[in-house]
């Protein structure tokens, strides 16, 4: 399914689904269009029974360089700015939503939006060319409050201080050491062999573990369902 600036494919015999960010002429910076239909695809794709991870990338070896600045003078001045956060941050629900596994294959430039979208999914790989930044302080814009308490979640207080006041660019290494990161790999492919390891896993399983991290008071009732699953079964044979 194509869409502007964003398209999906399903692939069913491996259970992936990826969600592209395509506007390589803006190095695949986000617009309202594009932050719209994110949230559309994603929803539509997370809920794809044959789908059991999700992955979004960029094309051409670059993730996203952001929101697209360019609509920032009328989109996003005085009063207008909350709509405008209002609008990514219905974005990074939708990703976070989604009941199975969502991981971001991040290569090349992860600034800003870039960076707020790898903060909503699960598991962000990223290949050795991934530069993550947030330049808030180089604009002179305010990190959306969503995005910045994702962000204190996944690095902590401190290192989110760090990244935002001074604006600083991490390579993959760098990314990885303070957690903005969960792997370095060698290359696109490596991450997309990993996104369908992943998929062969029991989404039973999966689904439920990122229910309880969410609502750790469910977990009685979710492990009564675990436990009585199909691939539970099939699991202890296996194993």
């Amino acid at each position: 399914m194509r869409t502007d600036g964003v398209w999906a494919e399903v692939d069913a015999p491996r259970r992936v689904g990826r969600v592209v960010l395509d506007r390589p002429e803006r190095r695949n910076a986000l617009d309202r269009a594009m932050w719209s239909r994110l949230a559309e695809v994603v929803a539509e794709v997370g809920s794809d029974p044959a789908v059991g991870v999700v992955v979004i990338e960029g094309t051409q070896g670059t993730f996203a360089a952001g929101a697209d600045i360019g609509e920032f003078d009328e989109h996003r001045v005085g009063e207008a700015a909350h709509a405008y956060d209002e609008l990514t941050e219905s974005a990074l629900v939708a990703i976070e939503r989604v009941a199975v596994p969502t991981v971001a294959v991040v290569e090349g430039a992860c600034l800003g939006g870039g960076v707020s979208i790898t903060l909503a999914v699960d598991v962000v790989l990223a290949t050795p060319s991934a530069c993550f930044g947030i330049p808030a302080a180089e604009i002179g814009t305010l990190y959306p409050r969503g995005a910045l308490q994702r962000l204190v979640d996944r690095v902590g207080g401190s290192r989110a201080r760090w990244m935002l006041l001074t604006a600083m660019r991490l390579g993959a290494a760098e990314a990885l050491s303070v957690g903005l990161c969960h792997e370095v790999v060698a290359d696109r492919l490596t991450a997309l062999g990993r996104v369908a390891a992943m998929a062969r896993l029991s989404s039973t399983s999966q689904q439920a573990t990122k229910r309880v991290l969410r609502a750790p008071h469910d977990h009685e009732r979710l492990a009564s369902v675990v436990f009585a699953s199909q691939d539970y079964a099939e699991g202890r044979r296996a194993f």
